[in-house]
């Protein structure tokens, strides 16, 4: 009798013992997995377009690339959007646009462009024309400094590319709150804008605009995932370098085809027109010797600029690339396939954790 308690104690002893090691060994603690999603453009041979961060418990609902070859200052546009079942939370990023007028102002999907708008009339004019929402109100417009000071940096680059142009400045956040089907929303946008002033004609060049929204009093329970979409999500040098030759190569065009069609009298009269376009072509020219990747990283300071001020970030290196993520981690993991991992947690290895695939290595936290 003693032997068969002990034999079953000793059995007990060991399942316990067994299931002990395996809640250390499996349960994942409280912390952030991140997964990144690539966007392919076919048009270009299914090249990544662009990266998006996705945290854990949001999907990627529109991830592709637009094509209009009328538009050839900049014939092509990455459409980004991310949602959260709870609380209908929203992410969505549009790439970074451009655009030439010879006039007092142009228009861009039926907003006015002025010659001296501002960042915030920009983003304000777009959200009243939103045919889906009513009741809009602006309930507050900000600057953040952070944002200011990364754009003012690059002037300086752009400077140098178009020594003869006069550049100025402008971003903007703009909070609001609306109805959309009968609910109601806030959110929040940003824009960041360069314009360039030159003797015929004015460019004008945006950051990527990017739009954050949820269930009105619910946006902030959302800040750390969404500082990681801002901050993360990013359109590639690569993509970047292919379209800056598609839009020479357009613009070289439309130059050549209103030269053939013109006699020389028409020419004579339309001298002003001439030399619109080909300043136009000259600085295409120009915007295709600027360093790609120095464009890339100027937008990625202006998105990570935003998601600092949301809710403070840091970023974080795994040999590969670098990576953004809320602060209030200490520790975080890479596995090298687009997905990253953050806890204060200093036990925690996900090599030896279920719901963890791959080979995770530690990252080291970086200044950005």
């Amino acid at each position: 009798m003693k032997k068969k308690l002990l034999k079953r104690a000793i059995k007990i002893g060991i399942l316990l013992a067994v299931v002990l090691a395996s809640a250390a060994a499996f349960a994942a603690p409280d912390g952030l997995m991140i997964r990144t999603e690539n966007i392919l453009d076919p048009n270009m041979g299914n090249i990544v377009a662009a990266t998006v961060a996705v945290p854990e418990g949001w999907n990627m609902t529109t991830g592709k690339v637009l094509w209009d070859f009328k538009m050839f200052t900049l014939p092509a546009l990455v459409v980004i959007e991310a949602r959260n079942p709870k609380d209908d939370a929203y992410f969505g990023l549009v790439s970074d646009m451009a655009f030439a007028c010879g006039r007092d102002s142009i228009f861009s999907k039926g907003i006015r462009i002025k010659e001296k708008i501002s960042a915030a009339d920009y983003i304000t004019e777009m959200l009243y024309n939103q045919p889906d929402l009513s009741d809009m109100k602006i309930t507050k417009v900000e600057k953040p400094q952070a944002i200011a000071d990364a754009i003012q940096k690059q002037v300086a680059e752009f400077q140098k590319v178009d020594p003869s142009a006069t550049i100025t400045t402008d971003c903007a956040v703009v909070h609001y709150t609306c109805t959309k089907n009968g609910l109601r929303y806030e959110g929040a946008t940003h824009v960041a804008i360069v314009r360039t002033e030159r003797p015929n004609f004015t460019t004008w060049n945006t950051s990527p605009l990017i739009a954050i929204s949820a269930r009105e009093g619910k946006l902030a329970a959302h800040e750390k995932d969404l500082a990681v979409l801002i901050g993360n999500t990013s359109v590639s040098t690569a993509w970047y370098q292919t379209l800056a030759q598609v839009i020479l190569y357009l613009t070289q065009q439309v130059v050549e085809e209103i030269q053939t069609e013109m006699t020389e009298q028409t020419l004579r009269h339309n001298a002003s027109l001439q030399r619109q376009l080909q300043e136009t072509h000259e600085y295409t020219m120009r915007q295709r010797q600027r360093s790609s990747a120095y464009r890339q990283e100027a937008l990625s300071n202006t998105s990570r600029g935003w998601s600092n001020v949301i809710s403070g970030i840091d970023t974080w290196d795994d040999g590969r690339g670098v990576y953004s993520a809320p602060t209030g981690y200490n520790h975080a993991w890479s596995n090298g396939s687009g997905q990253t991992y953050y806890t204060n947690d200093s036990t925690f290895n996900p090599n030896y954790t279920s719901g963890f695939s791959g080979n995770w290595t530690p990252m080291e936290r970086t200044p950005w």
